[in-house]
């Protein structure tokens, strides 16, 4: 008895370290991970910046506009262009502010 005693001690010692390691190899793992995604987000920002500082320079604004939602949003320098803060409606709200030769029929 006393050696079965001994060898699940053994066994639970042994899956204890396997498990250790797996646990710092997935510690690794979440840490390098999470350099890349803290690299990709700071190139992501400079590009962002990049982009608004070449759409002030070119004053062109860009926009999105969701269909299904109906949600429509656009940069800083749009809504400089066109005087205002932002677009808080949809569609609607877009149409006004274009020019009637602009709009669809």
């Amino acid at each position: 008895m006393a050696q079965r005693f001994n060898n699940m001690v053994d066994a639970i010692e042994q899956k204890n370290s396997e498990l250790r390691n797996y646990s710092e190899t997935l510690e690794q793992q979440v840490a390098e991970r999470t350099e890349d995604l803290s690299r990709a987000n700071s190139v992501l920002k400079y590009k962002e910046r990049s982009l608004a500082n070449a759409q002030r320079i070119a004053r062109l604004g860009s926009w999105e506009w969701d269909l299904v939602n109906d949600r429509f949003s656009g940069s800083d320098e749009l809504y400089r262009i066109f005087g205002i803060t932002g677009l808080p409606g949809g569609r609607d709200c877009l149409l006004e502010r274009l020019h009637p030769d602009d709009r669809p029929i």
